[in-house]
């Protein structure tokens, strides 16, 4: 119910203290006449909304996201490897194998986990001693597991009837796990991994580049180049070329569309 009395409204249905809201130059007081401010009041209300608009963005943003097409692919990553004068393999080209999950935004933006699976041999090296990719015939060594965690926020346009083109960013990870060993301790297993986790070794922001290529209504061909950064160069102190660690893979995957 709302009643005016003289310059003052009182709003009691909604359970608001008296006199809320004022007219200029008033000032409202306790029912034994001390003075109070609607500060108070208007903290509350502003709670009461900034909660209700936290509990609602969730869902907001949730219902935003629409998972459309899943993604499988398949490449060869090259891994970059400066041996420092001395004689070491020759930088790697492996296989690996991937799988994404877009979800759109809207027909341009899409947030994309991916997850991509690839492995070779790593030894030790040097006095400090640093792990750096090799062969079994160079030395002895560990098959390593890398895992690729990317998070990627992908850009996309259509340029022509079936063909998009595309970008993506992401602050991807790499997680090396040791498998099978040739020659080595449990110590040296264990220096060779701790190597690629320590200052960071494991954080390699990558960007690509892609094309889609639409071939039947629900399936697209998918033609991509990404390159893993290694910036951990910036603060790891070893004075390595930056090509050290440097990743860059091409692939070909398959999208099929869900709806």
């Amino acid at each position: 119910m709302m009643e005016r009395t003289g310059q003052m409204i009182r709003i009691d249905a909604i359970g608001f203290p008296s006199a809320f809201v004022r007219s200029r130059g008033e000032t409202n007081t306790h029912p034994a006449g001390g003075p109070r401010g609607s500060a108070p009041a208007g903290r509350r209300v502003r709670t009461l909304l900034l909660a209700a608009a936290l509990l609602l963005l969730p869902a907001a943003f949730a219902g935003a996201l629409t998972l459309s097409t899943i993604d499988v692919r398949a490449g060869i990553p090259w891994l970059g490897v400066d041996g420092q004068g001395q004689v070491v393999a020759p930088p790697p080209l492996m296989y690996e194998y991937g799988i994404s999950l877009p979800l759109n935004l809207n027909g341009t933006f899409a947030i994309v986990p991916e997850i991509d699976l690839f492995g070779t041999q790593y030894q030790l090296v040097g006095s400090g001693p640093r792990s750096i990719p090799t062969e079994v015939e160079y030395a002895s060594s560990v098959w390593m597991l890398g895992i690729v965690v990317s998070p990627a926020v992908r850009f996309q346009l259509h340029v022509a009837k079936t063909l998009d083109w595309g970008m993506s960013l992401s602050p991807s990870i790499i997680l090396h796990v040791p498998t099978t060993s040739y020659d080595l301790t449990s110590a040296q297993i264990g220096t060779i991994t701790s190597y690629l986790y320590s200052k960071g070794r494991f954080f390699l922001p990558s960007a690509a580049t892609f094309l889609d290529w639409q071939v039947l209504p629900k399936i697209s061909l998918e033609f991509r180049v990404r390159s893993f950064f290694p910036i951990f160069h910036l603060w790891d102190g070893e004075g390595l070329a930056f090509y050290d660690q440097l990743m860059i893979d091409g692939t070909l995957g398959i999208r099929f569309a869900l709806r």
